[in-house]
């Protein structure tokens, strides 16, 4: 089974990390094969160790991400499209790993779509546009704790088949040598 997970960047963050743990433990399996594809490429220390378990790709190289100009946003828009279709016809399963930030490019696949909320409904409400509309092409919306599934539950109760929760993943023995050694950060 092909899957993919989708997310802006693998730079420095929160969201990342955990996308990182979950992709290790999936390959660790042996049963998936797993691609990450973000919106442009990172230097990260997350990116590097991604590397090891998943197929990376980014979609546009770093001077068409930070390019503005009105012409290039065009281009982007199209250039998205098209190397997401190339990057996802051939996957199972598309995870858009954050708050739904690539649904309007997803949402016409037919392959079953998962996203991840990491923020209250209610934050989300207030920082993305039409966030309730954008969850509706998913087919499972994950959120991170039982106080924002009740939320999504209460929000749209017509979610309560689609929506679940898994807790966000710790590796107790990297936090604990994180603690004492400022290196591993």
């Amino acid at each position: 089974m092909k899957i993919s997970f989708l997310i802006n960047s693998l730079d420095m963050g929160g969201a990342e990390k955990v996308l990182l743990t979950y992709v290790q433990a999936l390959s660790r399996l042996g049963l998936y094969n797993i691609s990450v594809i973000t919106n442009k490429p990172s230097a990260s220390k997350i990116q590097a160790k991604m590397e090891e378990y998943a197929n990376c790709h980014s979609i546009f190289s770093l001077y068409e991400y930070n390019n503005t100009s009105p012409i290039i946003k065009a281009y982007k828009s199209i250039k998205r499209r098209i190397m997401l279709h190339l990057f996802l016809k051939k996957t199972d399963v598309i995870i858009d790993f954050l708050d739904c930030d690539f649904d309007r490019y997803i949402k016409s696949f037919k392959q079953k779509k998962i996203t991840y909320l990491h923020s209250s409904f209610q934050h989300l409400m207030r920082r993305k546009k039409n966030i309730a509309e954008r969850c509706n092409i998913y087919d499972a919306i994950i959120t991170i704790c039982q106080d924002m599934h009740a939320e999504i539950h209460s929000f749209s109760p017509q979610w309560i088949d689609k929506a679940h929760v898994i807790y966000n993943p710790f590796n107790f023995e990297d936090l604990k040598n994180s603690s004492i050694d400022y290196s591993l950060l």
